[in-house]
């Protein structure tokens, strides 16, 4: 499994780049699958590429695993998400689906 770290040059507030057209042309690019993503804190977002991860991997490990940050390590008011976001390459919509 692969993960990878999206921010700024500056790391602070640098999460808003998941929403630049030019950052997921970019990703598109790079990485050439479907991607899960996790809005960790407003200063970054992970970025999974489906194909690094075992063929049996539980979304629910990635959904608790951000909760516990929320909880136990992020600050409440740098906090963007308990979710995780599925990126569909071949639709390369620009907007995230959520796993429930």
């Amino acid at each position: 499994m692969k993960i990878y770290m999206l921010s700024n040059l500056y790391y602070s507030y640098g999460a808003a780049a998941i929403a630049l057209p030019q950052v997921q042309a970019w990703m598109y690019m790079k990485f050439k699958c479907n991607l899960l993503i996790q809005l960790w804190n407003i200063h970054h977002v992970v970025v999974i590429p489906e194909n690094t991860l075992p063929e049996d991997y539980d979304p629910q490990f990635f959904i608790d695993e951000i909760k516990r940050a929320n909880r136990e390590t992020i600050p409440e008011e740098e906090w963007l998400s308990d979710r995780l976001y599925y990126v569909d390459y071949k639709k390369k919509k620009n907007h995230l689906r959520t796993f429930v």
